[in-house]
C-alpha cells in the first residue's frame, strides 16, 4: 500500500493534477478474474491483505489516488461471497470525499460491485451501500445549485435507472426508505427543492426539464422501488407517507397507489 502513487499537480496550473497509474493493478485485477473462477485459498488470503491495506492506508491519510480506488473496487467484486465485509462496503464512503472526479469509481460500482452484492443476496451489504451512494453534499461556491450528489449526477442516474427494480426485488421497502430519509433530509435543508413548479409530475414525462437533477434521481428511486415492492410492506409504508410526510413523499404515495390501484386503492 506504501507504493501507491500519489497524484501530481500540474506545474503551472495549480488544482490540476496528472494520477499516476500503479502498473500491478492490471496483474491483480487479472489474478483475482481468475481467483473467482478457480478459487485458491492463498491468493484470495493474499487480495484481501492487498485490499484491506490500501483501505487502512487511505482511511488514515487520503492518497487519493482515483485509478488506484477504482480498481480496488474492482477486485473486492471478484472476492467470495463470504469474504465480503461492511468495512469494504464502506470504503466508498472513504472515497467519495475526494477533489477529484469520482467518474472510474461510480463505473465500477454499477458495473461490478452493484451487479456482485445482487447476485449474491447480500441484502445488509447493498443496503450500506446505497446509504453511501444516495447521499449529497453542498455544491461548489461556483455552482447555480445548493446540493448536488455525491457521484457525477449521469453515473448515479444510471446507476439506479439500471439496478432499481433488481434492488427494489431483494431490499424491497427497506431500499425505498433510504431514499425517503434522504428526501426528508433534502426538504428541510430547501423545501424549494421539491415544490411542484421544479417537480412538475413524479412519472416519467416531457414536462420534466432536468432528469438528471439529484432531486428527480432520488424521486425515481423511491418511486421504481414502491412500484416493484412487496404488496404488505409497500401497504405500511404508503399509509405512513400519506399521513405525515413532506408534500413530495405524499406525491409519490399518490402515484403509486394509482399505479397499483388494484393493491391499494383502499388508502
Amino acid at each position: 500500500a506504501e507504493n501507491n502513487p500519489v497524484p501530481i499537480e500540474v506545474k503551472n496550473q495549480p488544482g490540476f493534477f496528472t494520477i499516476p497509474r500503479w502498473p500491478i493493478l492490471g496483474y491483480l485485477k487479472n489474478l483475482a478474474k481468475k481467483n473467482s473462477e478457480e478459487p485458491r485459498q492463498e491468493v484470495t488470503k493474499f487480495l484481501i491483505e492487498f485490499i484491506d491495506s490500501i483501505i487502512e492506508n487511505e482511511t488514515k491519510g487520503k492518497v487519493d489516488n482515483f485509478r488506484t480506488n477504482e480498481t480496488i473496487i474492482e477486485l473486492i467484486s471478484y472476492l467470495p461471497k463470504s469474504e465480503i465485509k461492511e468495512k469494504h462496503i464502506n470504503f466508498v464512503s472513504t472515497i467519495t470525499e475526494t477533489k477529484l472526479k469520482s467518474t472510474l469509481v461510480a463505473v465500477k460500482l454499477k458495473d461490478y460491485l452493484i451487479p456482485r452484492l445482487l447476485s449474491i443476496q447480500a441484502k445488509d451489504l447493498l443496503l450500506t451501500l446505497f446509504q453511501i451512494i444516495l447521499n449529497f453534499k453542498d455544491a461548489p461556491k461556483n455552482s447555480h445549485k445548493k446540493y448536488i450528489p455525491m457521484f457525477e449526477r449521469y453515473w448515479l442516474k444510471k446507476t439506479l435507472d439500471q439496478h432499481s427494480k433488481a434492488i427494489g426485488q431483494l431490499c424491497g421497502v427497506s431500499a425505498a426508505k433510504i431514499g425517503i430519509a434522504k428526501i426528508k433530509e433534502l426538504a428541510e435543508k430547501d423545501k424549494n427543492e421539491f415544490s411542484v413548479w421544479r417537480i412538475p409530475c413524479i412519472e416519467d414525462h416531457e414536462q420534466r426539464i432536468r432528469n438528471d437533477e439529484y432531486a428527480y434521481i432520488i424521486i425515481d428511486f423511491v418511486r421504481d422501488i414502491l412500484l416493484s415492492a412487496e404488496t404488505e410492506a409497500a401497504r405500511d409504508l404508503l399509509g405512513e407517507l400519506l399521513i405525515d410526510s413532506p408534500e413530495i413523499l405524499r406525491r409519490i404515495a399518490l402515484h403509486t397507489i394509482n399505479r397499483r390501484y388494484n393493491e391499494f386503492g383502499e388508502l
